[in-house]
């Protein structure tokens, strides 16, 4: 566990609701790294509005599949 969610922890007890969302914002950063370091997301240089859009949505899609089969892998060796 990493020192911020460990900070995190014990700073939010008894504080459900702003914890949840603290947890979803936390969740949506690593998402985000992720997206960036193995998907490629962040390799893109802008050139036109369609292009972009073109390059983060399948950038999202390849994060989503290899979510997915990350899952499915961890449910197999259960």
């Amino acid at each position: 566990m990493s020192s911020f969610r460990r900070t995190l922890n014990i700073f939010m007890r008894g504080r459900s609701s702003t914890k949840r969302v603290i947890k979803q914002a936390y969740r949506m950063e690593e998402s985000f790294r992720r997206a960036k370091s193995e998907c490629g997301l962040a390799d893109y240089q802008v050139r036109n509005w369609i292009g972009w859009h073109h390059h983060v949505a399948q950038s999202l899609l390849t994060l989503w599949f290899l979510t997915v089969e990350l899952l499915n892998q961890k449910k197999a060796h259960r």
